[in-house]
């Protein structure tokens, strides 16, 4: 689709390259639980199509429809971004290093190990457990009807938050080098308990037991537990245990 459209004397030629999709429960005037998703036009063999959405934010929304020249970039590793919290994804590792400070003989020191791809998500606001995590499966970027599923981690509640025990926190803050900083924060802590054991299939603590042993490049999805959440229903959800 073109269009032509005339500024004063010039003539500035317009082609599609995005649209904006709305998201909603049920029929009618959407309700506050609505989001939409910034999606860029592309053209393949059968013609132009909308590609996959990224959500974005009211204030991102309130910019183009004020025409101001503030606006928010959602980039590859940010999912979504509002003024109280900031959501982003870490891809699945081969190989990390956790560490583990239990009870246990058999559960010390540390272990490196496959790790499914993560949602972190942190309240900007709350200075009190602002971190909460979940696991996805495969390896495309999340989008907002992504399945979520627990992190399959020591120190996370059944509602996903994390428990930070006496770690140090980083500035809480939406800056990508502070979003690194809080995934540092989470795998460098000592895992020392189950606060909720059924983050995985079996337990965690029995999960965790065998994993220690063993040698494996690839995290097994299958050992993953789902949560009730879509991507864009955890995001609406606050931050407390």
């Amino acid at each position: 689709m073109d269009i032509r459209v005339e500024l004063g004397s010039g003539t500035a030629q317009w082609s599609l390259q995005a649209a904006f999709l709305l998201y909603a429960n049920g029929k009618g005037i959407p309700d506050a639980n609505a989001f939409v998703t910034f999606n860029k036009i592309r053209q393949t063999e059968n013609g132009t199509e909308i590609g996959p959405g990224k959500p974005v934010s009211i204030s991102l929304l309130r910019s183009l429809m004020n025409n101001t020249e503030s606006s928010e970039f959602i980039d590859d590793k940010v999912l979504y971004k509002d003024s109280g919290k900031i959501i982003w994804w870490c891809p699945r590792q081969s190989a990390r290093t956790i560490f583990f400070n239990t009870r246990d003989e058999a559960l010390q020191g540390p272990l490196k190990c496959a790790h499914p791809a993560l949602v972190f998500r942190l309240n900007t606001k709350k200075t009190n457990n602002p971190l909460a995590v979940c696991a996805v499966k495969g390896d495309a970027r999340p989008t907002p009807e992504t399945t979520l599923f627990y992190a399959p981690y020591f120190n996370i509640w059944e509602s996903t938050v994390v428990c930070h025990g006496n770690a140090d926190y980083p500035p809480i803050g939406a800056e990508r080098e502070q979003l690194a900083a809080w995934e540092e924060v989470f795998f460098n802590s000592a895992f020392s308990h189950p606060n909720y054991d059924r983050v995985v299939k079996g337990g965690a603590l029995n999960f965790w037991r065998k994993r220690i042993k063993m040698k494996s490049s690839r995290f097994p999805e299958s050992m993953l537990v789902k949560t009730p959440y879509k991507l864009h229903q955890w995001a609406d959800l606050k931050s407390s245990h």
